[in-house]
């Protein structure tokens, strides 16, 4: 499915994408279960999990999968970030590249 994220909040059915693009800067927050994210563009893509977010730069694809549960997410606009950026409000956020996630879960 094919979003413009304009809604402050959305939910994916687990195991279900979203795509789409957004004329300004937008922080994304995962409010519910766990979701892949890549951004155009980034050499990394993102696991995040309830409480964590990642800042996605004007103008760039954002695809947005459901892991195994369904997943809630409220977006914001945000000043414009140079490159992607992720936090957790709580503690440091810890970036892992895709290969490393998919490395663990099928261990």
């Amino acid at each position: 499915m094919t979003i413009n994220f304009a809604k402050p909040s959305f939910t994916i059915t687990a195991g279900d994408t979203v795509s789409g693009q957004s004329e300004q800067a937008q922080t994304f927050t995962v409010t519910a279960g766990r979701v892949w994210l890549t951004i155009a563009g980034e050499d990394e893509d993102f696991w995040l999990s309830a409480g964590e977010s990642v800042t996605v730069p004007a103008h760039r694809l954002v695809v947005i999968e459901a892991d195994q549960q369904n997943s809630s997410i409220a977006s914001v606009a945000a000043t414009q970030p140079q490159h992607a950026s992720a936090k957790n409000a709580g503690f440091p956020f810890q970036w892992q590249k895709l290969t490393q996630k998919i490395s663990h879960v099928f261990a």
